[in-house]
């Protein structure tokens, strides 16, 4: 199976990914545009990622105000991206997933409410 080639919009750190991916699983070419998309957002989120590391996670505006740095709302959406497009292509498989609420054989109900017991 012969690998297809990275796209000229993906850097090496994603050039790479999309060889390990492609070297596993064989894509169509809309699936191909889907993986590339992803894997777009995944290097915006690695530069993001490397820009709030140099300048800090709060930045000071114009006003001399206090805030976090833009680029982890940026970060944010563009790892969303990535996981959605992980999913849609299933390059995981998902396990089931856990359930909400109390475990199984919790507190027993009594018969009466204990209002019911008063005299």
């Amino acid at each position: 199976m012969s690998v297809p080639r990275a796209p000229a919009t993906l850097e090496e750190p994603e050039r790479e990914r999309w060889r390990q991916i492609n070297s596993e699983v064989q894509f169509n070419s809309s699936e191909l545009a889907t993986l590339q998309m992803g894997l777009e957002a995944l290097g915006e989120h690695r530069r993001c990622l490397e820009l709030v590391a140099k300048e800090g996670l709060i930045i000071k505006s114009e006003g001399g105000l206090t805030r976090k740095h833009p680029a982890t709302e940026v970060a944010k959406n563009a790892r969303a991206t990535w996981i959605a497009v992980v999913r849609a292509l299933k390059l995981v498989t998902e396990e089931e997933p856990a359930k909400v609420g109390r475990p199984p054989g919790g507190r027993k109900r009594r018969e009466k409410p204990y209002w019911a017991s008063r005299g």
